[in-house]
């Protein structure tokens, strides 16, 4: 199990206050339990954002303690644990074909190799994520964009990666003035198979948590069920999990290793999570829970490129959004519409 130590410690710490998460073990009472892992991911109701596929992925994971790791986890969650202890994973893939929900491959970016450090979480309403903690990729306009709009710590870099038959050679190097790095060089061995329970709770993850706008979000995702070739780890020099979390983790051996050709993936439509309980908003929006009451007229925002009067038949003053989640985890917002809602 890897465990932060002097230094690291310290550089633990310090991004835990600078997170300002408060104390896991206080926020973890008003939580409901953990989703169970399911393989084959739900089918939400919110419609897609992007579509995307994802190739040639290596998945190395190693075991820490979740009390190592707390502080990095976005106001509302919590690390998700499997018998008492969670992981933080190290993943490389390229990115192909990213377009809109609708429409063709976005220009200057819809091809790239992207590596992230990820761990995994868990919010008051029991949804299991993944919470990035830098995502390092070779174009600069995907940075930006996920920078601005939604705050997911995307970095540029050099990364490439390299194919010679049944072997796979990943490097990346951050383009900053610390400049981090990242190589790995892995074999691929074996026939294809499906996850084992391990592997489902690193892999089986429907959706993501990021702090922006002061507020967490959860963006769910689909797509068909992971299949997996084991994998070798040949060389693994890394110092971006270091620089993400202050853990040293390429002295150590893998938890898990894995290989995956890729699938086809489908974003959702993120939308705001309640830090104390089961319920949600849509983006844009802001809930005024003091004494129990709805928000006041003056505290509605409506979605960019609409005005209130534009959306009062929709949802009138006295009648402000409402998030629940139905039988199957899905964010439902009531805006005088059924139950139909947007999310």
């Amino acid at each position: 199990m890897v465990r932060p130590s002097g230094k690291e410690e310290k550089g633990v710490m310090a991004r835990s206050r600078r997170g300002g998460g408060g104390s896991p073990v206080r926020r973890a009472e008003r939580y409901a339990a953990p989703q169970p892992v399911s393989a084959a991911g739900p089918q939400h109701s919110c419609g897609s954002v992007f579509r995307q596929r994802w190739t040639d992925l290596v998945f190395v994971h190693w075991e820490t303690s979740p009390d190592a790791v707390a502080g990095l986890f976005p106001t509302g969650t919590r690390p998700d644990v499997l018998d008492g202890k969670t992981y933080v994973g190290l993943v490389f893939f390229g990115m192909r074909d990213l377009r809109l929900a609708r429409g063709p491959v976005l220009p200057f970016g819809g091809r790239f190799e992207e590596i992230n450090v990820r761990l995994y979480s868990v919010d008051a309403a029991g949804r299991r994520g993944v919470v990035f903690l830098s995502l390092d990729c070779s174009r600069l306009l995907p940075v930006i964009a996920a920078n601005a709009l939604f705050g997911l710590p995307y970095r540029w870099a050099s990364a490439r990666c390299d194919r010679f038959e049944e072997r796979v050679l990943y490097a990346v190097r951050r383009k900053s003035r610390e400049r981090p790095r990242s190589r790995l060089w892995a074999a691929v061995e074996g026939e294809e198979r499906g996850p084992n329970a391990l592997e489902n709770f690193l892999t089986a993850r429907w959706g993501l948590h990021a702090r922006t706008r002061g507020r967490t979000l959860y963006w769910p995702l689909h797509h068909e069920p992971w299949r997996f070739r084991d994998a070798a780890l040949l060389l693994l020099e890394d110092e971006l999990v270091r620089a993400a979390t202050g853990l040293t983790v390429d002295a150590s051996a893998p938890a898990s290793l894995l290989y995956s050709e890729g699938l086809s993936v489908r974003f959702g439509r993120p939308f705001w999570i309640s830090e104390t309980s089961a319920s949600c908003s849509p983006l844009g929006y802001a809930r005024d829970t003091r004494r129990g009451h709805p928000p006041s007229p003056s505290r509605i925002r409506p979605p960019a490129g609409r005005t209130a009067d534009a959306d009062a038949d929709v949802h009138p003053s006295t009648d402000a959004p409402r998030g629940h989640l139905d039988s199957a985890g899905r964010c439902l917002v009531d805006w005088g519409r059924g139950p139909e809602g947007v999310c």
